[in-house]
């Protein structure tokens, strides 16, 4: 499940990242995006009931995951 179909890093349901794993829906209204690290010790998930653009919500999620992985 967590392994890459092909060269765009995405299979059955999970984009694969290097240190991560990520993936999103849509749905008329409603946005959840999340991502995991390999080592399941991270997990974000952001839930919206308004419609948003796909990379930008994407990104926020992105940016959170950074912030609660790096070291100092």
């Amino acid at each position: 499940m967590f392994t890459a179909g092909s060269s765009s890093g995405y299979g059955m349901g999970f984009y694969v990242d290097p240190g991560s794993y990520n993936n999103h829906g849509v749905m008329n209204g409603w946005n959840v995006s999340n991502s995991m690290s390999k080592t399941g010790k991270t997990f974000v998930v952001l839930f919206s009931n308004i419609q948003n653009n796909i990379d930008s919500f994407g990104k926020v999620n992105n940016k959170i995951y950074e912030l609660l992985n790096q070291t100092e």
